[in-house]
């Protein structure tokens, strides 16, 4: 048990073979999630992990590299378009506790440049807002809400071109300043990563 909160945003983190991940898993989204977007600008769409394994061997190989392939518990691609309004990517955090969700590893697939992991402080920590019901289906864990706009103030970003572990726990939304459709893929671990990730700045 983490008694506090980790405070630093993200972390970059070295990933092997990184243009075979890209091309798998484009491949099984084009193959098998296609209407992920379902007409909005933002997509947070659970992948089915039996496929990444099947389909994608680079992106299973690199978690065992990692040795986080036996804490795989899911993988969900996190798309946004250039037509992405900030109401399709509220600020939010993915659980208000830190230790049962905490930490992401996310990779880039596609069109990444330009496109960010905006993090905030928000006045009031805890998010008292609702998020859109599609995207707490899709989470399939107990998210924590969403902040007003006007309550927050941008404390760093992380260019998403980069592999990093991301702290979900700081509030956050995806910012794609590009015309082009951004695609990454974002994996969580039970149990939580704290034994591999100090709480040490960027």
């Amino acid at each position: 048990m983490v008694e506090t909160r980790p405070t630093w945003l993200y972390k970059h983190v070295n990933i092997n073979n990184l243009d075979a991940i890209q091309a798998e898993c484009l491949a099984v989204f084009n193959k098998h999630y296609g209407n992920a977007f379902g007409g909005r600008g933002f997509t947070f769409t659970r992948i089915n992990q039996d496929i990444l394994r099947a389909e994608a061997p680079s992106y299973t190989q690199a978690l065992k590299d990692l040795g986080l392939y036996e804490r795989w518990t899911n993988s969900a691609f996190v798309g946004t378009e250039g037509t992405a309004r900030y109401e399709d990517s509220p600020i939010h955090v993915d659980h208000t506790d830190w230790n049962v969700r905490c930490f992401a590893l996310n990779m880039p697939i596609i069109n990444c440049k330009d496109s960010y992991t905006v993090f905030y402080e928000a006045n009031d920590p805890n998010p008292s807002g609702p998020l859109p019901s599609w995207i707490v289906d899709a989470a399939s864990y107990k998210v924590g809400g969403s902040f007003r706009d006007e309550d927050c103030r941008e404390i760093g970003r992380h260019n998403v071109e980069n592999p990093a572990w991301v702290n979900v726990t700081v509030p956050h939304r995806a910012v794609n300043n590009n015309a082009d459709m951004r695609l990454i893929i974002s994996t969580r671990f039970y149990p939580e990563v704290h034994d591999l990730l100090n709480d040490t700045d960027n």
